[in-house]
């Protein structure tokens, strides 16, 4: 496996350019200091492709203008947790508009039984990788510390091989519809209600809590 760290754009443009030049698939993972969207900081970004990781500390919107350039509406880019990741780089500007990949639904989709469907979890599960290393392990560690690139590289790696695994297995219990057009677009869905909240009519939703309660508890008694 090759482990890049990106120090500038120059940098960027180059692993981009040779590992996306001949393929149109990448994993992406992001690490941010909290999993409050109003309140968390982008700490890093990390892409793969094959056994071909980089990451990028403290990500700036000119970098992903960069990513923007190669990240076009060709590449499919897959994540774990996809509305989590969109929502994260919509802090920096950055939008999806091409495909995307989501190995947590396609996790989901392909077994709704499972009792967890972690990152981690499923590569102990599915991939059968051992020792790794997780958030429990790292989250005290300076985000500039080697350990916490490479855990942070890893999660995409991860990604990535869930990817190639979940991929074909959607295509032959023919769910490809149902992932593509449906859940996929769903995914955009769940990261603007992330961003933007809802709207609740507080007076109509006590209104129903009112004519709800009633009929639970008589429900209850001439059981």
């Amino acid at each position: 496996m090759t482990k890049t760290l990106i120090n500038n754009l120059e940098d960027l443009v180059i692993w981009l350019h040779k590992y996306l030049f001949s393929g149109k698939e990448i994993s992406l993972d992001t690490e941010t200091n909290s999993l409050r969207w109003y309140e968390l900081k982008v700490l890093g970004i990390s892409l793969c492709r094959g056994d071909n990781m980089c990451y990028i500390p403290n990500p700036t919107e000119e970098t992903c203008k960069v990513l923007a350039r190669y990240l076009n509406p060709s590449v499919t880019v897959v994540m774990h947790n996809a509305p989590f990741d969109i929502a994260v780089l919509s802090k920096l500007e950055f939008k999806f508009y091409g495909p995307i990949f989501c190995t947590q639904t396609a996790a989901f989709l392909l077994d709704e039984n499972k009792e967890s469907y972690k990152l981690k979890d499923l590569t102990e599960e599915i991939l059968k990788a051992k020792n790794i290393v997780r958030f429990e392990d790292i989250k005290d560690l300076n985000p500039d510390s080697e350990k916490f690139q490479d855990y942070a590289m890893m999660d995409a790696k991860y990604t990535w091989d869930l990817y190639k695994v979940f991929k074909p297995k959607i295509k032959d219990k023919g769910l490809t519809h149902l992932f593509q057009d449906i859940e996929m677009p769903f995914q955009h869905v769940l990261a603007d209600l992330t961003i933007n909240g809802i709207l609740v009519d507080k007076k109509r939703a006590m209104e129903l809590h009112q004519e709800t309660i009633p009929k639970r508890l008589e429900k209850h008694i001439t059981a």
